[in-house]
């Protein structure tokens, strides 16, 4: 085997070897935030206000599934793509793309989410539950912004970065 073949090898093994140390620090990070959290949420709110936000939080959480478009995982994929082929302009067009797509998207469901927000309370007779979901149907804006930096981040292969950025995304979420 030649010997430029066998660097190449190396230097994309500590590479890999890198990415999953930075994805597996990321991870156990959010565990513990997720706990301390957790306990923090249980120990100084009453049931009835985490009940509260929990459900407001499942009601918004469903339609986020799909308001990133797919562009997470496309943003992934062609970044890479671009940036290889020496097309900057097309990989910014892609990013603004994203961007654009995911903050019409956020604000048509905040939108919804504001003017439903009675019938949705209604429907499961809380009538508290309308405040909750407008205090929180805006963190569906940041969400969906974060998850579009951190697909970019994984796009030019900078764990670190969407590690960091993950992490950040799951406290607001």
């Amino acid at each position: 085997m030649p010997e430029s073949t066998e660097d190449e090898s190396l230097k994309y093994s500590k590479e890999v070897a890198k990415g999953s140390f930075w994805s597996l620090s990321g991870s156990m990070v959010f565990y513990a935030f997720s706990f301390i959290y957790t306990i923090f949420v249980a120990r100084f709110f009453p049931i009835e206000q985490v009940g509260l936000f929990y459900l407001a939080l499942g009601i918004i959480s469903l339609p986020d599934l799909v308001t990133d478009l797919g562009l997470g995982n496309s943003l992934a994929r062609y970044i890479p793509f671009f940036e290889a082929k020496g097309e900057k302009g097309r990989e910014r067009q892609l990013i603004n793309l994203g961007y654009g797509a995911v903050l019409a998207s956020s604000v048509f469901l905040i939108a919804a989410f504001w003017l439903s927000a009675g019938w949705l309370a209604y429907a499961f007779h809380n009538p508290a539950l309308a405040s909750m979901i407008r205090l929180i149907s805006p963190f569906l804006l940041a969400n969906n912004l974060l998850k579009v930096s951190a697909a970019y981040l994984r796009g030019r292969a900078d764990m670190k970065g969407a590690s960091i950025l993950q992490i950040v995304q799951s406290g607001i979420s």
